[in-house]
């Protein structure tokens, strides 16, 4: 079944991070790396379930992260923007600071050897994140609304 599918396409990532991570403690190290997308900082009125995974996987990386930290166990969340792949292709709405697949590779790796917890591609969206975490919630649905 299809729904099916998808819903565990959605839960992979937590039931393989919890998997993992329990061997990580116990060999006391390792890094785990978990793709969600910048989806997961605002509830987009076209992508809703998407938003809500996205977020749902952004709280569950903080949380192992403040979990295995003891173990020296690092937790990184790489949340995409536009990134030109297959899927972005599908998109029909602007897809603004898209970025080319090798040039957020470069930058991701670079990231994840250094340890960073959290990396945002293109960084464009890291600032409009930041931006838009302070304006009130209330207007930040305001205009994702009219969109």
């Amino acid at each position: 079944n299809g729904a099916v599918l998808r819903r565990l396409e959605r839960m992979a990532p937590v039931i393989g991070a919890n998997l993992i991570a329990e061997a990580m403690a116990k060999r006391g190290g390792g890094q785990i790396v978990l793709v969600g997308s910048i989806a997961e900082s605002y509830p987009l009125p076209m992508a809703p379930t998407y938003a809500a995974t996205k977020a749902g996987l952004r709280m569950f990386a903080e949380a192992l992260r403040l979990r295995l930290k003891k173990h020296r166990v690092v937790v990184t969340l790489v949340s995409p923007g536009f990134i030109d792949t297959p899927m972005s292709r599908k998109v029909s709405e602007p897809k603004p600071f898209l970025m080319t697949a090798d040039a957020a590779a470069k930058v991701i790796s670079r990231r994840v050897a250094r340890g960073d917890a959290a990396i945002v591609v293109p960084w464009q969206f890291r600032v409009i994140r930041a931006a838009t975490n302070l304006l009130p919630r209330f207007v930040l649905r305001w205009a994702l609304a009219r969109s």
